[in-house]
């Protein structure tokens, strides 16, 4: 696999790549010794390929340990530190080989004359910044001098020198002088970097570049970026998050931002367990990129754990936007849930189930709910509706009978939708016949809207003629209406003789309409023959009577006075 990937990525050039297959195992273990080989395969690509002396120092720092006259080692160090101007640094290198070469080497006697020669320089190099020293202190403000004694700081190690000559620098600059601030930080830094060789005092000085201006962009990208380096070498894991999510911020690339994001989300969860920061930077991620599955799942989790429930009915309204057909389906049953639940936005939520129902109508658990809501709410249409397609999944039986009970008085008593809670109730019926309740409602609606031929129907339905009379002699009993009460009482005396074949309990429903109406010819002819099956005798006369006085013609006349007096002289002797 390394001889396939070496080929590939050196016929690329991709150095980058390259380096990070040999760098890879020599993280996994082993000593240097064993494996002096391969980290001089990264130095050199690090330092030849990649043209990046700071990243090939510390491999070569590593190979000097285990051999510190390694000719590729002193090449490497002769190079990087004549361009650091830091002699003294490379007559340390030089001095470390000369005592691990035999005495008699030819190229300890060669390093031995190149150090002798630095030490010269060294010599007057020392005197040379006494005199500079005295010049700048005569005139701070003279860049030759500044200039020159940097440069002989750097030539003889004096570093924590060179680093306050550097802040006085800072200080005396006005602080809107952005530019000449900035270049005079990156000088520190770059002290810290290459010479001094410290972490802790780099972080600060690269902090204080990224906070310079108050404003942090894509031009702290790299100062960012190596703050990130720095914190993981340092173990300094919080702030190492802070800097990869400042990172996440200001780089330009957005798939390297997606990535960042995606490394500080998991890293604040599975470290930390800090369910805040991962959720902001799984949201940062998603923003980036919708379609992220990662994001999506953990945003989900974390909106969860945090009750942030605004936040995650926003996430599924995003990807319901996007999904067509069943996919709908889970989606609008958890807005539904949080909608209802938890935003009290009960009537969303209802629009959420009706619209599962219309994908599919056999979802008893999505009608349970409707119902719940609907009921809890008080919203009488969407209860109505949402009963209907509950009785559409139930079967043809008495099971369904408290759900027709409870559609009937949601039309009647809320809706004011006469019709429909009159056929609901006889939906009842055909249920189960004889049903009380359907029977004394029904009963009591049409009574109530004068509708006496349905009422009739209603009980010749169930078979129930004996009822029908004593609701029809009832309402004619109770009715103030004289119109009314004589129609029903007409109603009340057709059943009884037609129907239930007792033509004698006619009797009172037509004395009924006579006591409203005592001119009622109709009435009195159907009422003396009843007398007279009676035998009431005694009432007959009056009918007669009346009778006679509303008879146009004279032999009808003739006809009831002749039968008047038969009854008066045989039946009552008078």
């Amino acid at each position: 696999a390394v001889e396939f990937l070496t080929d590939h990525y050196s016929s690329k050039e991709a150095w980058d790549e390259l380096v990070r297959v040999f760098e890879r195992p020599l993280g996994q273990g082993g000593s240097d010794e064993e494996r002096l080989g391969e980290m001089l395969q990264v130095a050199m690509l690090h330092w030849k390929k990649r043209g990046s002396a700071l990243d090939a120092e510390p491999w070569f720092d590593r190979i000097r340990k285990i051999a510190p006259a390694h000719e590729g080692v002193i090449d490497f160090f002769r190079e990087h530190k004549k361009e650091l101007g830091d002699e003294a640094g490379l007559v340390q290198i030089l001095q470390a080989a000369v005592r691990a070469l035999p005495d008699d080497s030819e190229l300890a006697q060669y390093l031995s004359l190149e150090v002798a020669d630095f030490a010269e320089t060294q010599a007057s190099a020392h005197k040379a910044i006494e005199e500079q020293k005295a010049l700048y202190h005569a005139d701070p403000e003279n860049r030759e001098v500044r200039e020159e004694l940097k440069k002989l700081y750097k030539q003889t190690q004096g570093h924590n020198a060179l680093i306050d000559l550097l802040r006085q620098q800072f200080d005396r600059l006005e602080k809107d002088d952005y530019e000449g601030r900035l270049e005079v930080l990156r000088e520190q830094a770059s002290v810290y970097r290459e010479y001094i060789k410290s972490d802790t005092a780099l972080v600060n000085v690269l902090n204080q570049i990224v906070d310079l201006d108050g404003v942090q962009d894509e031009h702290d990208v790299k100062e960012v970026r190596e703050l990130v380096g720095l914190y993981e070498r340092l173990g300094r894991h919080r702030d190492l998050l802070a800097s990869q999510k400042l990172l996440a911020e200001i780089v330009p690339d957005a798939e390297e931002k997606k990535v960042l994001y995606r490394r500080v989300g998991r890293r604040w969860l599975e470290q930390f367990s800090n369910v805040q920061h991962a959720m902001e930077a799984f949201a940062a991620l998603h923003q980036l990129d919708a379609e992220d599955p990662e994001a999506i799942e953990r945003l989900d989790e974390l909106y969860r754990k945090r009750r942030a429930w605004k936040e995650l009915y926003a996430l599924y309204d995003e990807q319901l936007q996007k999904a067509e057909g069943m996919q709908r389906v889970p989606l609008l049953k958890e807005m539904a849930q949080l909608a209802a639940e938890r935003l009290s936005r009960v009537d969303d939520a209802l629009e959420f189930y009706r619209e599962i129902l219309a994908l599919d109508p056999t979802r008893m658990d999505v009608i349970e709910r409707m119902e719940k809501h609907a009921d809890r709410s008080k919203n009488w249409e969407i209860l109505a509706e949402v009963l209907e397609c509950k009785l559409q999944q139930m079967p043809e039986d008495e099971s369904r009978l408290p759900v027709l009970q409870k559609l009937g008085g949601v039309y009647a008593d809320h809706l004011k939708e006469l019709e429909k809670a009159i056929g609901t109730w006889r939906r009842v019926l055909a249920v189960q016949p004889g049903h009380a309740r359907a029977l004394r409602v029904l009963r009591d609606t049409f009574l109530k809207g004068f509708r006496f031929d349905e009422l009739e129907e209603l009980y010749i339905s169930q078979n129930d003629t004996e009822g029908l009379a004593e609701v029809l002699s009832t309402a004619a009993d109770r009715s103030k209406d004289a119109e009314h009460k004589v129609d029903l009482s007409y109603r009340a005396a057709r059943v009884y003789e037609e129907r239930l074949d007792q033509p004698v309990r006619a009797i009172r429903s037509y004395e009924r309409i006579l006591t409203e109406v005592p001119e009622e010819v109709r009435a009195i002819e159907r009422l003396l023959p009843l007398y007279e099956q009676e035998e009431k005798w005694a009432r007959v006369p009056a009918l007669l009577e009346t009778l006679a006085q509303l008879v146009e013609d004279v032999d009808e006349k003739i006809v009831i006075y002749r039968r008047l007096s038969s009854v008066a002289e045989t039946k009552l002797s008078d």
